[in-house]
């Protein structure tokens, strides 16, 4: 980000009273926020008439109960708040359009009072509150010749402290209703209520207000758990639908009465029982009769619905569904990929807070002369992703493996650009070919079917590989390269091209087998059937080849 404005201290208007024709009595967002009835959140459901309610009014308790009782609620308010500040940036000043390069004094300025001010508490906090109500503010103590708080900043020299305040504390007393002003809708004045009984009023000009996702409002954002709100509820009642369902299902109680029993010595009975939840016995009268009933039917599996939930959750966070649920390993598609999506989001997030609190907080430091000198500079984000040793090392190898796989059937340039590099050709000056197919040439050098063929014949004098082995190794290369191209030219589907490299390698190893067939046939000088263990040994490898080929597709998926 490049240093966007001056900021403008001039004094500012004083602004007029609640009962002026241009500022009036807020009727804010968040007062119609706070009010309401209820929550699906925080009350277990009991009955079908009090599930999980769609499109209920969210109020401000039950946003701060889903951010420190559900995990996923956790996961986008307190998690990512923490991540996007988690390895911080730095500042790099702007000359002539460009960063400066070598050692930038600026960076130290600016760290130290940033530093000293605890800036970085200060902004988890504010995006914290931001992400689970909508919005927050920032109060910046001045040093300045205001009076009170509640007039405009007058000749400031310093900042020397720095308060977070969510809404549930604030109250927008007046806004600005002087259509002709730039601030038309905005807040002149809050209102804080610092706890204790204690409240003071705040100008705007003293005032970070942090709202990154503003809708109709101009000034009160949206929580970042609205848009998933009903699937959140929806979530946390089935997880807890599942524990009642096996808290239950396994001891449910039968109570048998004899028939000429009334309404109302069922009603005694049953007042005088007690929670038979807690009892390790029951007495009975000689009239009753007690069944245990265990679970005779089986349970839905609560998987097939969670995950429904959640995948939903995942497309109204833009959080990866793996990463709600704690990151897969033990594949580059998985772990890695989760954590660079995750990373990208808070990358994205980290843009927004910076124009909302990082930039303006600094900027408002260079106008009064805290931080010198007064230019223009760019923040620089610290890459989020980094994986630690020994997952980069798992990454590498894996990303290595790979490659190896990849290069079976496509060019080494076909292979750098799926990940992402110039071709070869062009790097290194036309001195080495990236259109070469690395197995072609290593069949033609060192054929690895004569190695199949001498373990398949088991033979004390190895001999030369079988011409016609040779053939079909080169010409399965061959094959499998064209309908890769064919795939990556959109001329077939890949669900075609799978199917069709399927079968060029059945086909392959079929005719495998039928020269280890001959082969053996030739030594024995009879007819023979190739031993059960080869076949086997031939069909794993089969199944080994279209793996090969199926990853290969995979990460070279078409759009």
């Amino acid at each position: 980000m490049t240093k966007r404005r001056k900021i403008d201290l001039a004094p500012v208007p004083t602004p007029q009273k609640a009962d002026s024709a241009n500022i009036a009595t807020s009727k804010a967002s968040v007062d119609q926020m706070i009010t309401g009835t209820g929550s699906s959140i925080d009350i277990p459901r009991t009955a079908l008439s009090q599930g999980a309610k769609f499109g209920e009014v969210i109020t401000a308790g039950a946003l701060r109960f889903a951010t420190r009782r559900e995990p996923a609620a956790k996961k986008l308010v307190i998690d990512v708040a923490e991540d996007i500040y988690d390895k911080w940036f730095k500042i790099q000043t702007i000359t002539q359009g460009k960063a400066e390069e070598g050692k930038d004094t600026l960076n130290e300025k600016v760290q130290t009072v940033l530093e000293k001010l605890q800036v970085k508490k200060h902004a988890i906090i504010a995006t914290k509150y931001e992400r689970e109500y909508g919005w927050a503010i920032i109060v910046l103590g001045f040093k300045d010749q205001g009076e009170t708080l509640n007039v405009p900043v007058a000749n400031p020299t310093e900042i020397d402290h720095l308060a977070v305040y969510s809404p549930r504390s604030v109250t927008v007393e007046t806004e600005d209703l002087d259509e002709t002003s730039a601030r038309f809708g905005l807040p002149v004045i809050y209102k804080v209520n610092r706890g204790k009984g204690k409240t003071f009023r705040v100008h705007f000009s003293r005032v970070l207000h942090v709202a990154t996702r503003l809708d109709e409002d101009a000034w009160a954002g949206v929580p970042v758990l609205e848009p998933i709100w009903d699937d959140l509820t929806v979530y946390r009642n089935l997880r807890w639908a599942s524990g009642q369902v096996y808290w239950r299902m396994p001891g449910i109680m039968k109570f048998t009465f004899p028939k000429d029993y009334t309404a109302d010595q069922i009603k005694a009975f049953f007042a005088t029982l007690g929670d038979p939840n807690v009892r390790t016995f029951i007495a009975l009268p000689e009239d009753k009769d007690l069944e245990i009933m265990g679970a005779a039917g089986k349970v839905l599996d609560p998987s097939l619905f969670t995950d429904i939930a959640l995948r939903s959750i995942s497309m109204g966070s833009g959080i990866p569904k793996q990463k709600l649920e704690g990151t897969e390993a033990g594949a580059i598609t998985g772990s890695e990929v989760n954590q660079r999506e995750y990373y990208k989001y808070v990358s994205d997030q980290q843009k927004l807070y910076e124009a909302e609190i990082i930039g303006p907080l600094i900027d408002m430091m260079m106008a009064i002369g805290q931080i010198q000198p007064d230019v223009d500079y760019r923040v620089e984000w610290a890459n989020a992703f980094q994986l630690d040793s020994k997952s980069e090392a798992e990454t590498v190898l894996l990303q290595a493996q790979s490659d190896l796989i990849l290069l079976k059937y496509m060019t080494i340039d076909e292979v750098r650009q799926i990940r992402g590099r110039k071709a070869l050709t062009e790097v290194t000056s036309g001195k080495e070919d990236g259109q070469r197919l690395l197995s072609l040439l290593e069949l033609q050098s060192r054929n690895p079917a004569g190695i199949l063929t001498d373990s398949i014949l088991e033979s004390d004098k190895p001999e030369p590989p079988s011409r016609h082995v040779r053939e079909t190794e080169m010409n399965l290369t061959r094959e499998l390269h064209a309908i890769f191209n064919r795939y990556k030219a959109k001329g077939i589907s890949l669900k075609d091209a799978i199917r069709l490299g399927d079968i060029a390698i059945q086909k392959h190893y079929d005719a495998v087998l039928e020269v280890a067939r001959k082969t053996m046939s030739r030594r024995a000088g009879k007819e023979v059937t190739v031993p059960p263990e080869i076949t086997t040994r031939l069909g794993k490898r089969v199944a080994d080849s279209k793996a090969d080929l199926h990853k290969i597709f995979d990460e070279f998926k078409l759009d």
